[in-house]
Parts: structure tokens; sequence; C-alpha cells
């Protein structure tokens, strides 16, 4: 006598919940975003911090004290090329992509000189160091190609970015050039930390 009552009540309540289910599907998404973005933020600051690890560890064991100041002067960095803006005004016209397409291309640039700078430090401490290094450049560069990913889908814009920038070190195996290069490269993971840090406070402060 009961059994048809109780068939409605439960075909009621599976509709309900597939339909909150739809629901939130819809959030997927968003969730996903958020997400990779938590976790950007973290890795380019970690990523600065240790670029600055080791470029103190490298002048303690490399550079004599009465020539550090000098070695922190450099003419010409590397990825001086790349057309990322440098000032607050310039990042705060870029649109979120953008910024992404600029961390990209200014991550990737360093892939070959972080290489080549481990094969070239001959103390063990600080090749550690230098090769996790690389591996938390590579990192970060899987997780801001994820977020272009997620993002590119909403936008109609895209910019090309690229894998390779050729960097020259001293051929005669010098080591005295190098904190030139790590001052480069601590500037430059400052400013993708800088990017990453504005496209987040954009979408979810």
């Amino acid at each position: 006598f009961f059994f048809p009552f109780s068939g409605v009540m439960l075909f009621a309540i599976s509709f309900v919940a597939i339909l909150n289910s739809l629901g939130h599907m819809g959030d997927a998404p968003k969730m996903k975003l958020t997400r990779v973005f938590r976790n950007l933020v973290p890795r380019a600051r970690h990523l600065h911090h240790l670029a600055t690890a080791i470029y103190k560890e490298f002048e303690r064991t490399y550079v004599p004290q009465e020539q550090r100041h000098s070695s922190k002067k450099t003419a010409f960095c590397y990825s001086a090329t790349i057309q990322a803006p440098r000032n607050k005004e310039e990042t705060l016209q870029k649109s979120d992509v953008e910024l992404l397409c600029f961390s990209l291309i200014i991550i990737q640039s360093w892939i070959n000189p972080l290489k080549n700078l481990s094969h070239l430090i001959t103390n063990r401490h600080i090749h550690v160091l230098s090769n996790r290094l690389l591996e938390k450049l590579r990192d970060l560069e899987e997780g801001i190609q994820v977020a272009l990913r997620v993002l590119e889908k909403r936008s109609d814009r895209h910019m090309d970015t690229y894998s390779k920038f050729e960097v020259i070190l001293p051929a005669d195996g010098s080591v005295m050039k190098v904190p030139g290069l790590l001052a480069c490269f601590r500037k430059d993971a400052h400013r993708v930390a800088t990017y990453l840090n504005l496209v987040t406070f954009r979408r979810f402060a």
C-alpha cells in the first residue's frame, strides 16, 4: 500500500540530488583555477627564496669579501630582451593571460642557463642547490602552463612562448661572472612572483 508513495519520494529525492550535482559541476572549473593559483604563488616565492639562498652561498664560497660589491653589478641581464612589464604601471595594464605568458617566458628563458650553471659549479652543496633550483623552476613552469590552459579556454588572446633561450657562460670555466647571472635570476624570480601575486589578487581577493 505504501510502496507507490515511497517510490515517488525516492524519485523526488534522486531528482533533487541530480540537480544539485549538475549545479556543482559548474563550480568545478572555478575550484580548479583557485587550486592552481593558490599553489602557484607559494611556488614562485619559494623559487625566489631559493635563488637568494644559492646566490649568498655562492658569493660566500667563491667571491672574496673585497670583490663582493663589484660582483653584484650586472650591465645586462640575459632576459632583458623579453618585453615584459618592468614597473607597476605597465604591470597593471596587462591582462591576466598576458602576465601568465610573460611569467612563463621568463621562467623558460632560465632553464638552459641553470642547466649550464649546474655543470660549471664544483662545490657539492651549491651543486645540490642549483639542481634543486632547476627542479623548482620546472615545477613552476608546469604550474603556469596549467593555469594558462584553464584561462585560455575563456580568452581569445594567445601569446607565443619559447622554450629555448641561449646564454653563453664563461668559456674558460670561470665562476667570477656567475654572481651577476644569479643576481639576474633572483630579480626575474621576484618579478614572476609579483605577476602571479597580482593575477591571484585580481581573481580571488
